[in-house]
This record gives structure tokens, C-alpha cells and sequence, in this order.
């Protein structure tokens, strides 16, 4: 009956209107919530009851409807998807330090939710800074032919990259460092969408080598895209400063 209640109260939630503007910071029901499920699971160790399970569930599932009533409620999607990392990261510190792992399906819920959304905050944040590289590497890949990809587009985007890139790593750097004030998760998302970034200009690069691997002599003609190791060095740099 208790939990009934918390159940319903969570559901009431979500009929409120969000707000336009979004606080990034994990609201209470959150904190209040990981406590609770950290209490029921340690009361429900050595019985396993199944009915406990199924209201923790029920429960978990009214609470992540309710997080994504509040991102979806703000067009600012930077920060709609601070804001779930935000409170997916409390909620998983407080199971942790409860001394919950991965073996709990609490636990390996929520991290599931919180790496989908490191995933679609690594995707955003490489759209809004190298999206054109994004754009053209997911068009090209498309193509049945490689021979139908614009030469003259694939030189436009190397040179741009070749101009911004160094620039760009450093501002994403940046939005995180102000974005995340947990040094441990600030750092897991850096890595995640430098890692994003290495994978879609290694794309580019086979794109490229594919390109012009019996045209030589156009190949010369244009801007040649910085090589992949570079940028790898470059990263590297980022990965111990957060």
C-alpha cells in the first residue's frame, strides 16, 4: 500500500506542467527515490519477494517517465540531457554507495538509461560542433558507389576540419567542464563524445583513402585531411585535464 502511494504520487507528477526552463541539477524526488529503492532492496535481500520486485519496477518506471516529462518539457536540448545525466548519475551513486553493483536489476537499469543518454549527449554535442563532418561521413556511406561521392565536397569538408578541429575539441572540452561538476562522470562523458569524434573521422579518413585510391594525381589537388593519429594525440591531451 505504501508503495502504491509513492507510485501514484510519481504519476501525479508527471500530469504538471514542466517548465520551459530546465534546472539542470537532479530534482528531490530523485535522491528520494534512490534511497527508497536502496532500502527496499536491502530489506528484500535473502527473500526475494516478488512482489517487491514488481512494485520497485512500477515505481522505477513512473520515475524515469517523469524525468523525461521534464527534459521533453524544455527546448533546450543541451541542457534537457544535462539534466537526465545529472539525475541517472545521483541515482546510480546513491545505489553504489548503498553497496549495490550491476548484479541488481535496480542498478543495471538505471546504467543502461544513464549510457543511452551519455550517448545522445556525445551525438549532440558532436552535431553542434562538427556536424558537417557527421552530415557528410552518414550521406557518403550511403552511396553504392564510391565513386559517387562530390569530390569537391569531401575536399570542403577536410579543409574545414582541418581548420576547426583543434579549436572545437577544446570547446567541447569546455561545455563539459561547465556542464558537470562530478570530476568522475565529466570525464566518462569527455571520453564518450572524443570517442564519437574518432570514429566518424576514421570513417572520413577510409571514405577518403577509397575516394581517391586510383586518382592520385586529383587527390593532390586538395586539401589532405589531417591524419587520424594527430587528432588521437590531440585528445589525449583532454583526457587527463577535466
Amino acid at each position: 500500500a505504501i508503495l502504491d502511494s509513492h507510485i501514484e504520487s510519481a504519476k501525479r507528477l508527471t500530469s504538471y506542467k514542466s517548465k520551459a526552463k530546465i534546472d539542470t541539477q537532479p530534482p528531490a524526488i530523485v535522491r528520494r527515490y534512490a534511497e527508497l529503492a536502496s532500502s527496499l532492496l536491502r530489506l528484500n535481500q535473502g527473500y526475494n519477494t516478488h512482489v517487491v520486485a514488481l512494485s520497485l519496477a512500477r515505481l522505477r518506471t513512473e520515475v524515469q517517465a517523469y524525468l523525461a516529462h521534464v527534459a521533453d518539457g524544455s527546448s533546450d536540448k543541451h541542457a534537457s540531457l544535462v539534466f537526465l545525466i545529472n539525475s541517472n548519475d545521483l541515482l546510480l551513486t546513491v545505489l553504489y554507495e548503498n553497496g549495490f553493483s550491476e548484479r541488481e536489476e535496480e542498478v543495471n537499469c538505471w546504467k543502461q538509461e544513464f549510457a543511452s543518454v551519455v550517448m545522445a549527449f556525445a551525438e549532440s554535442e558532436l552535431e553542434k560542433h562538427f556536424g558537417y563532418l557527421k552530415q557528410f561521413v552518414v550521406s557518403a556511406e550511403q552511396q553504392s558507389d564510391i565513386a559517387q561521392i562530390g569530390a569537391d565536397e569531401m575536399g570542403r569538408t577536410a579543409s574545414v576540419f582541418n581548420r576547426e578541429w583543434r579549436a572545437q575539441i577544446s570547446a567541447i572540452n569546455s561545455s563539459i567542464i561547465q556542464s558537470f561538476s562530478n570530476f568522475r562522470t565529466g570525464t566518462e562523458i569527455l571520453h564518450a563524445v572524443l570517442g564519437q569524434l574518432i570514429i566518424y573521422y576514421t570513417r572520413f579518413h577510409s571514405l577518403y583513402d577509397k575516394r581517391f585510391a586510383r586518382t592520385a594525381a586529383s587527390a593532390s589537388e586538395m586539401a589532405q585531411p589531417v591524419g587520424v593519429q594527430s587528432v588521437m594525440v590531440e585528445i589525449k591531451k583532454y583526457r587527463n585535464n577535466f
